[in-house]
């Protein structure tokens, strides 16, 4: 599937993907994500990303290399 299918499938901003992949030094791998309880809203100001054992709490406006590079250390020690 394209980048920009499996963005527009998946209502994800193709630029923001592209940001995010260049940020890894190999190209990215792409992981089901299950919503568990609702969906935040526009308004909510945080979500939680669960890899293993880890839970990562996202604010609204996070830069996203910075979210990028928390992740990889995340994902590398789950």
């Amino acid at each position: 599937m394209s980048r920009r299918a499996f963005c527009e499938r998946h209502d994800i901003d193709e630029q923001r993907l592209a940001r995010w992949a260049k940020n890894y030094p190999a190209p990215p791998r792409l992981a089901e994500v299950v919503v568990v309880g609702e969906l935040p809203s526009a308004r909510s100001s945080s979500l939680v990303i669960e890899l293993g054992q880890a839970r990562v709490h996202v604010e609204r406006g996070v830069d996203d290399e910075l979210l990028a590079r928390v992740l990889r250390v995340v994902g590398s020690v789950c």
